[in-house]
Order: structure tokens, then sequence, then C-alpha cells
């Protein structure tokens, strides 16, 4: 923060005990940090810059002798000098031409006026300078976290912190993505971005603790810029971090503002993620009901989805043999797909894990999880923009047609694009009649198989799938060629008069034995 002491500031003050300005008031403006006494005419590097020094002069022989000083004083950037009357009445002309050629200012003390009362009014004027300080800052801090209540957003926040500290400041969201800026166009969007990709890079993840962040400008002086990285998190979750460029020391007012500004944006990240989550809730509750009771009133509550949900292109269902291990796995997978797209639903439905979203979720994603858990089976509904209650209750069910067909055929991710035949099958197994005419059908292999355990039905499956090869339908069904022969045999026994390379006949069985293992499963 800027200080307030100048010289001339002083000098008003000191008006009441008749102290005077006698020359160099264009340097007036200079500040002061410390006011001290010097008598002798001694060159001490001691000497600190910025001050003020009280003398008498009485230690040096002539005019010349002050002015060679006075240059001296200035090479240290020694910002006054008060002359006490107690020796010189009268300040030289030369000695006064000197100060106003180098805007040094000089004032007289009187006679009766010692150094512990000029002393004195200084070290009240830095009192009170402490004191507005502390109220500035304080008003500052209380903006910032009135904002959080007022929902200006974490860029009025950012904005308080880079005006006052004049530093760059950076907020990334918890996945570290850009989320408020305050700069001096040292750096345009790209390299914040840059910067961004380097600490997600370097810091894989984020501890509670600060660290220093350092990075090299992509711009033509390949300057270094350090960073303060500051999580902003509670005891339980990440928020993101703010970046605070720290080239230069910060004061104790400084890390109070810093304390603050963290503490405002981790409120204003809490409160959005609660809304958050109250949205996703909500929305949760709304597709619950379209998918149980997909009834006019029901539907009706389509309308009070949120925004992204209207939006909904695809549904993902995640079913598992085991759903003992259904909760723990969902914390991962709820990690996972929620790390990459924040704005996804997730949760649990009728004992699956059901995910909601607007784009493919990635297929080393998918695979990744079917990987880690040996027991599920995964269905992708057809992807379309045109999104209502309907269609939402129709990808659900394209879903769970994945995950049965899936089941049937031992595959773990199935898209309904890629289901072909069978999921004309499933629709069939709904009529009653058809289902009564495909057990009918094949009634003689049922019956063989059960009192000869003779596994007619699997490897007429087998043989008309891999279209009449014996050697291939051996190889699926690991056996040999001689036995998918003697089976296939018998079967014709079985259904005399019956040619299955006729291509009605062959499409009637292959349908039946399909939508047999449906009804099995």
């Amino acid at each position: 923060m800027k200080k307030i002491i100048t010289v001339k500031y002083l000098l008003k003050r000191l008006e009441n005990i008749n102290v005077k300005l006698i020359s160099g008031q264009n340097g007036s403006d200079k500040n002061i940090e410390y006011i001290n006494i010097q008598e002798f005419a001694l060159k001490s590097d001691r000497i600190k810059k910025h001050g003020v020094l009280l003398t008498t002069f009485a230690s040096f022989s002539d005019s010349q002798k002050i002015i060679e000083h006075l240059q001296w004083l200035l090479s240290k950037e020694i910002h006054s000098v008060g002359i006490h009357s107690v020796f010189i009445k009268k300040i030289p002309e030369e000695v006064i031409l000197f100060s106003n050629a180098n805007n040094l200012p000089l004032f007289l003390i009187p006679e009766e006026v010692s150094y512990q009362q000029i002393m004195q009014v200084y070290f009240q004027l830095l009192v009170e300078d402490t004191n507005n300080k502390r109220v500035h800052l304080e008003q500052i801090n209380i903006k910032m976290l009135r904002s959080v209540a007022l929902d200006r957003g974490s860029q009025y926040i950012v904005s308080i912190l880079g005006k006052h500290l004049k530093q760059q400041i950076i907020h990334l969201d918890k996945l570290l993505q850009l989320k408020s800026l305050w700069t001096d166009n040292d750096f345009d969007k790209e390299e914040i971005q840059n910067i961004a990709q380097k600490l997600t890079a370097e810091q894989k993840a984020f501890s509670s603790e600060e660290s220093i962040f350092e990075y090299r400008s992509s711009s033509g002086n390949r300057s270094i810029f350090s960073f303060r990285v500051i999580p902003i998190m509670d005891n339980m979750n990440f928020y993101g971090v703010l970046l605070i460029g720290c080239n230069n020391d910060f004061s104790v007012s400084d890390e109070s503002l810093i304390n603050h500004g963290k503490t405002a944006l981790l409120l204003d990240s809490i409160k959005r993620n609660t809304m958050e989550k109250y949205l996703k809730n909500n929305d949760m509750k709304i597709i619950e009901s379209i998918l149980e009771s997909p009834s006019k009133k029901k539907t009706r509550d389509f309308f009070d989805l949120s925004l992204y949900m209207k939006d909904v292109n695809l549904i993902y269902l995640i079913d598992f043999d085991d759903t003992s291990n259904l909760h723990k796995s969902f914390e991962y997978i709820h990690q996972k797909i929620s790390k990459w797209n924040p704005h996804s639903l997730i949760w649990v439905f009728n004992s699956q894990i059901i995910c909601v979203v607007n784009n493919d979720i990635p297929t080393h994603l998918l695979n990744r999880i079917s990987e880690l858990f040996e027991d599920i089976i995964i269905g992708v509904s057809d992807k379309s923009k045109n999104t209502t209650a309907e269609s939402i209750l129709e990808k659900y069910e394209q879903a769970q047609l994945g995950v049965k067909i899936g089941g049937t055929k031992g595959k773990k991710i199935n898209y309904w694009t890629d289901l072909g035949y069978d999921k004309f099958l499933y629709a069939l197994h709904q009529n009653d009649i058809l289902k009564s005419a495909a057990l009918n059908l094949l009634q003689p292999l049922i019956e063989h198989d059960a009192t000869s355990n003779s596994e007619l039905l699997i490897t007429l499956s087998v043989y008309l799938d891999n279209f009449f090869s014996l050697k291939k339908s051996a190889e699926d069904l690991y056996i040999h060629k001689n036995t998918v022969k003697y089976r296939i045999n018998k079967t014709k026994e079985l259904y005399k008069d019956i040619n299955f390379e006729d291509p009605e006949t062959f499409l009637l069985f292959s349908s039946a034995l399909r939508l047999y293992r449906i009804l099995e499963t």
C-alpha cells in the first residue's frame, strides 16, 4: 500500500512549532521511512535510504563542506535534511541554491524546538498511518467477504487483490482451468493457459501447503516469473488454486490481505459448489421421475431441469454382477468422470450407476473403468440433441438394452449403434406369441439337451453364427471339429426335412436361438 507520510505532510504538522521549509520545494512529495540524527561529518554505510536527517552542521567548517556532505547524502537517497538553528542562524545562499537545484528539501528548526519534539510528531504520524492502513485493510477485507454474499464472483475478489498487491493474480478452478485473472497486460490468455498447463504437469496433486512455482515466459524477453501457489481448500475438498506473482516481498498487511482474499475465494467456491450440488440433485430427481413414471404429469418436470441437462446427448449405464462392490466402485467412477466433465450427472439408480452427459465419455476412460472392475457391463445410448422427457426415457432404455445384450455376449462396453440385429430381437421378446413360437420351434433341442446333456442348442447357435463353418465353430466351442459335425447331424435328425441353409430357415432358427438366449438371461 502507498505510504502517506511525505516530507510535505511532515512539515505541515511541524508548522505548529514554527519549523519551516527553506528550499527544495520540488522534492517535498518524497516518502519518509525514518528520521535520524547526524551531527558528525561522517560518511557511514549505515545510512539508509528514504530517510530524514536532523543536524546542526556544527562539525562543518564552511558552506562548501556542507554542500559536499549534502551531495553524499543525495547519493544515499536521503529525502530531506532538517537543520537546527542553534548553530547556523541562517542557511547559506549557496546551500539553498544547491538544495533547489537537486530537489533536496531543507527545513530550519528553531532554537527552542528540540529534536525530541520533531521525533514525537513523526511517531504520531506513524501511529496515524498504521491506524489508517488497518482501517483501510479492514474495509478491503470486508469488501471481499461481502462480495461473496452479493454473488459478485471470484473475478471481483481477484481484481481487488491485484489492484492492491500490484502483482499478477491467476485463479484456477478445481480442474486447473482459468476462472479469474488480474494482470497488467504482461500475459495474454494463451500465456495464462500455458501457465495452468505447466502447473498441472509439475504438480499432479496439491497439498494444503503453499509452494513456489516458476514460469518462463514464452515472449521474446524470456522473463522468469515466480508465483506463490496457494491451494483453495477446506478439510474435505479442493476447490482450485490462487497464483500470486511474488517478484517483490510482501508486507504484513499484504499477507493479511492475501489470507482474506483466499478465505473469500474459498467461501465463494463453497457457495457455488453447494448451489451446483443442489441443482444436480434436483436434476437427478427429475430424471428419476421421468424414468420411473413417464406419465404426462411427470414429464412436465422436464422443464425444471437445469439448462445444461436440457442438452442431454447420451446416457451410460454401468451394471454390476456383484452389487456389494457397487458403492465402493461408484466413488472411483464418479471421481474420474466428474474430473473429465464436472457438469456430468452420475449417481446410483436401481442398483446401477447411471451417467447423463452431453458428450461421449472418452474411450480410454471407459476402457480403464472396465479393466479395473471385472464384473461390470456398460450400456451406451444413441446420441442425439433433440432432448425431451421422452428422449431421455428412450436413451435410458437403449442403455439398458446394451447392458442386457452385453451380458448375453460377454461384452463389457456396448454402444446402441453397435448392437445390430439383437436390439430388434429384444423388442420382439416382449411379445408373448413370438416367445411361445420360438420356444416351440426349439423344443426338440431343449428336451434333448435336458435328457442327454448334449449341448445341441449352443452348438447350433454357434454353427449358424459362423455360417456353417465346422472349423470356426469348433474353435469357438473349444471342441473337436468332428464333435461339432456329430452334434449338427444329431440336430438334423431331430428336424427331418428341414434345410438349415435355406435363407428363411436360417433366419428363423438364428432369430429363435438369439431370442432364447435373451429369455434365459
